[in-house]
């Protein structure tokens, strides 16, 4: 079974947030009576307002943050480009890391003989 996306569970969640206005609506209206004559029923109306104009906040919170971040398919396109980049850097470090200890071992092959000649020099030059 496939997993739901975000945007399947935005719409869902607008979906839900409307329904739930609407009972909110029905529950106002068919209770104009009671509401009148008990406090508490309308405190508890109130904080059902209060919730559902809470909810459709988060809800367009989320859209919104949706709309800037984009899909999540571009997100992992520019993860795998990263991850490339960063294993071909890796890769051009490494390389120049032994490219400088082959040029460093070249160099030291070169010394015994520079030695070599400047004593055969020196030596040459007191007799």
């Amino acid at each position: 079974m496939a997993s739901r996306t975000n945007e399947d569970k935005i719409e869902d969640l607008t979906r839900l947030s409307g329904e739930l206005s609407a009972t909110i609506s029905a529950v106002k209206s068919s209770l104009d009576g009671l509401l009148r004559d008990n406090p508490g029923v309308v405190k508890a109306v109130s904080e059902l307002q209060t919730a559902d104009a809470v909810m459709k906040q988060q809800i367009a919170e989320i859209v919104a943050w949706k709309a800037s971040v984009g899909s999540l398919t571009e997100i992992h396109t520019k993860i795998a480009l990263l991850e490339t980049r960063c294993d071909a850097h890796e890769r051009w470090q490494d390389e120049e890391k032994k490219r400088k200890e082959t040029w460093g071992g070249r160099l030291w092959m070169i010394v015994p003989p520079l030695l070599a000649i400047i004593a055969g020099y020196l030596l040459g030059k007191w007799k």
